[in-house]
């Protein structure tokens, strides 16, 4: 009893958000209609990208407002036209379909009608028949609209007309800054860029279907499930959320693959306990992976409303060494992945979504990350269907104030090099060093007049190893701390710059971000495959205002769903990461023997197992190295290995292997490869048409770390001796 009484508490904690988000399902009482296919489309190329507001093209049909062309829904719209001012763009575009309406679903019998947009990226306004119906921040989840009323005051049109604005800035997820170029020596008039921090291609458009669909007057608003067993009986704890009735009766019915009912309830909250219990399992521990029953609600008010969930039985815990899933010892051998393939960029699509899932099947992989946000909904009922276990991350990627962090560091006025530092940028006389963002993230910077180390002339030195040596330093020598701005010209001292930081950690960013967390678990929280959130990915989590921003972050997040552990995923240092000691879970990202000590494979064993030390030795947590990996452009060769050739990449992954096998026996518990496949970026100096660190090309042919990968991860899964036959063996089942 006193077990059930704990899972009902479990219940009554959820979302602070004033309505459900479930996914919209064809029932007897509801019908969905898809909007996909071909929208017209226009940029908002005017000097402010404000024109479109200023003149209301929202009001009368978008062609009308000048020349339109064809745009696919979902698709991103940077790579469909041959514009690169297009593909480039930021800032304003705006959408349009007319659309025919059922004449049954505006008849006035109460009838709910419901527009839902999947994904837009990043602001949106939505407007039907010039009728501003809603708006949201934050793209990767979905948002909706009741416009029933709207479509009822003119049924003979229902014109969706969608703005959407891809521009970032430090209190968006993920963050980014505008930089406005105003010396027109060298920029034209109104030239600015988008700074991000971010390594993927900043793709923007509707980028999942938008969709109508009903409800009776009455309906299913929510549903949550929380599950759990004891030896062979299953608890399916429930909860049925309400709207537009206060009188009604309800029925609960738990149904098997078979069809047949194992667990039945009239109660609007409750726990269903089913016999001889199928719980569900990860893909390769279990001969049935991904076991699903379903729940059938069917709420009984002035009409019926229908609504069916799947659900999968599992239990998720951690320990100190160990993470369990329903109280087995569950090892992560899985990936990091993207929503991005050629032309439509992250626009969902089935057939991409089918042939990831059977390369994943294909390589041993149990699990992968949604690195660096929340993919589709369809992609999670792949996982709950097929068992592939799921870390759901929010968009809470690269935060960090980029106004400083300098991205160009200007030369010092003599040629230094300090070797006393933990790291060290040299700099030659009229010279500039451009310096990888990654490198420079978290890294604080000093100038001096004096000099240091017995040179002169006045010299930028990170500081993001040890801290030690370059605060005493600091101290001592009286350098000042600091930083210098975007193009290296002026120099803002540590207190102002750590105000300006604390834009990308304070309240209106953490508002936000709490915001998303609370999206996010409202439309994930039923699925079995998602085992563990989380809340970001490489922030700035050395800065001071980070404690607070995570444990503040993960508190709620926790409160939302006390289900599932929480984390974040680090680059940061383990002494000085002010937001471990609040994840269940340390997620760390590293890559030895690329960004640092480019080459030298013979480092990798050394320091990935002194960085597994180092992080074990403080915190008693689990271990998950989350990122690892190296460029390798496919079809390049070279022996002996040399940097960004095929053989270079899978001396890196056997090196990661070896020191994985030594430590996963331990408090290790799980590898994801970065990437699964290789996939777009900006354009820079240091990527070649994309990030090239997939086993897979971007169009899913495999490279020569695909196979090596294959071997590992059938080896790992086969190593439990648990498995039936026939998956001792790769296996296209």
């Amino acid at each position: 009893m006193f077990r059930l009484l704990c899972l009902l508490t479990v219940l009554g904690c959820g979302c602070p958000l004033d309505s459900g988000m479930l996914f919209p399902r064809e029932t007897s009482s509801r019908e969905v209609k898809e909007l996909n296919g071909l929208w017209k489309f226009r940029a908002d190329m005017s000097p402010n990208r404000n024109q479109g507001f200023e003149r209301a093209w929202y009001k009368a049909r978008l062609e009308e407002s000048g020349p339109v062309v064809d745009m696919p829904v979902p698709a991103s719209y940077n790579d469909i036209t041959q514009d690169s001012s297009l593909r480039d763009f930021i800032g304003w575009v705006w959408y349009e379909r007319e659309v025919l309406v059922p004449a049954r679903w505006v008849a006035g019998d109460g009838t709910r009608l419901v527009l839902r947009v999947g994904s837009a990226h990043y602001r949106s306004v939505v407007w039907v028949n010039g009728v501003k119906v809603t708006e949201h921040e934050g793209g990767h989840l979905p948002f909706e609209a009741e416009i029933g009323s709207v479509v009822r005051g003119d049924p003979t049109a229902c014109r969706i007309t969608i703005a959407v604005n891809n521009t970032l800035t430090l209190e968006t997820l993920p963050p980014g800054m505008i930089q406005h170029m105003d010396d027109r020596t060298k920029y034209p008039e109104g030239f600015f860029v988008q700074n991000i921090n971010f390594d993927f291609f900043n793709y923007a458009g509707l980028h999942r279907s938008v969709l109508l669909y009903t409800t009776p007057g009455a309906y299913i608003d929510d549903v949550t499930v929380v599950t759990d067993f004891l030896d062979s009986t299953g608890f399916v704890k429930y909860k049925v959320w309400v709207q537009g009735a206060s009188t009604f009766s309800m029925k609960v019915d738990l149904v098997d693959k078979d069809g047949r009912s194992v667990a039945t309830s009239s109660e609007q909250a409750g726990v269903l306990k089913v016999a001889d219990v199928k719980l569900w399992w990860p893909y390769l521990m279990h001969e049935s992976p991904g076991y699903l029953y379903s729940l059938e609600v069917r709420l009984l008010a002035t009409s019926e409303d229908v609504y069916t969930l799947p659900v999968g039985i599992r239990t998720v815990n951690v320990s100190s060494s160990q993470f369990l899933i329903n109280n087995r010892p569950f090892y992560f051998h899985g990936v990091n992945k993207h929503e991005d393939y050629d032309v439509r960029g992250k626009g969902f699509d089935w057939p991409l979504v089918v042939k990831d899932f059977n390369l994943l099947k294909w390589l041993g992989a149990n699990s992968f990350r949604t690195s660096h946000y929340p993919y589709a909904e369809e992609i999670l009922q792949m996982c709950d269907r097929h068992g592939i276990v799921v870390i759901d991350e929010c968009p809470g990627v690269g935060i960090k104030d980029m106004s400083c962090v300098s991205l160009k560091i200007k030369a010092a006025r003599h040629p230094h090099s300090c070797a006393c530092f933990c790291r060290v940028v040299t700099l030659t006389s009229a010279q500039s060093a451009n310096v990888p963002v990654r490198r420079v993230a978290q890294a604080r910077y000093y100038a001096t007049t004096s000099g240091c180390c017995g040179a002169s002339g006045p010299v930028l030195l990170t500081a993001t190893g040890a801290a030690g040596p370059c605060e005493t330093l600091g101290r001592n020598r009286g350098l000042r701390r600091g930083f210098l701005d975007g193009n290296g010209s002026s120099w803002t001292p540590a207190a102002s710059c750590l105000s300006r930081w604390a834009r990308s950690f304070g309240n209106a960013s953490l508002k936000h971000h709490l915001f998303v967390m609370d999206e996010l678990v409202r439309r994930d929280k039923n699925h079995p495959s998602v085992v563990m959130w989380s809340v970001a990915n490489e922030p700035a989590s050395e800065m001071p205002p980070a404690g607070l921003y995570f444990k503040t972050l993960i508190e709620h997040t926790k409160a939302l769903d006390p289900t599932r552990p929480v984390t974040y995923v680090t680059n940061s240092n383990y002494g000085r990461d002010k937001g471990a000691p609040y994840v269940d879970v340390v997620c760390v990202n590293s890559y030895f023997s690329w960004y640092h000590d480019s080459g030298h494979l013979d480092v990798i064993g050394i320091q990935l197992n002194t960085q597994f030390d180092n992080w074990y030795s403080l915190y008693r947590k689990p271990i998950i190295q989350s990122e690892y990996g190296a460029d390798a452009v496919a079809g390049l060769h070279s022996d002996p290995p040399m940097m960004f050739t095929e053989e270079y990449q899978k001396e890196v992954l056997r090196s990661y292997h070896s020191a994985f096998d030594q430590k996963r026996k331990q408090y290790v518990i799980g590898e994801l490869i970065w990437n699964f496949a290789d996939f777009m970026t900006a354009q820079g100096v240091t990527r070649v048409v994309g990030n090239k660190k997939g086993v897979f090309t971007r169009q899913r042919q495999p490279k020569a770390a695909a196979f090596l990968l294959k071997e590992r991860y059938w080896a790992l899964a086969n190593e439990t001796g648990r498995l039936p036959p026939w998956t001792k063996y790769p296996c296209s089942q």
